[in-house]
């Protein structure tokens, strides 16, 4: 499942921390050597990389997950 801005900003975050979870999950995956997240226009990320930043799993109860 992939996870962007909109998404997280459903669960509550407010807009500028939802982006801040975005960006810093894709530098920890640049740095896992996913180049891909490189790129500044992609503004989606794995749901397992979220749940690594966070430590938990924010859509776990809902009917989001598929």
């Amino acid at each position: 499942m992939l996870v962007d801005k909109n998404m997280l900003m459903q669960l509550g975050f407010s807009g500028y921390k939802a982006g801040q979870i975005i960006h810093q999950c894709k530098l920890n995956l640049v740095a896992d050597g996913h180049c891909f997240y490189a790129n500044r226009k992609c503004g989606q990320v794995p749901l397992h990389a979220i749940v690594s930043l966070l430590g938990f799993n924010p859509f776990e109860d809902l009917a989001m997950v598929t």
